[in-house]
């Protein structure tokens, strides 16, 4: 068993490296007020060693003149593929995630019956 890994993640306009020993997660959380009205996010890498991947599960929420609208997505990558996008001049070489599910919660479409 490979005693951590590490991998890059871009999160609040940002590169950030994420180094996880097996069995830990990781979080990032970046929101606030917009002009419009707010926004959050939020990212869980976790390492599940006994399956050799990373699990992220990603969520969003937000208000604005349209109304509130929440996603959520969730997937993976196996350890072995962790740097399987190679460095371009858009960032380092990064991780290829493989979906699971995904959802969606538009709550101005669901107050008019949609």
């Amino acid at each position: 068993m490979t005693p951590f890994v590490t991998f890059w993640v871009y999160f609040d306009e940002q590169w950030t490296g994420v180094r996880l020993a097996p069995g830990e997660s990781r979080d990032f959380v970046s929101g606030g007020k917009t002009d419009e009205g707010w926004s959050s996010e939020a990212e869980v890498y976790t390492y599940d060693a006994e399956n050799g991947m990373i699990t992220l599960d990603a969520y969003s929420d937000g208000r604005d003149c349209d109304g509130r609208l929440s996603t959520e997505w969730h997937g993976y990558c196996l350890i072995t593929g962790l740097d399987a996008r190679p460095a371009d001049e858009y960032g380092p070489a990064r991780p290829v995630w493989q979906e699971l599910r995904k959802g969606q919660r538009d709550y101005a479409a669901e107050a008019m019956g949609y």
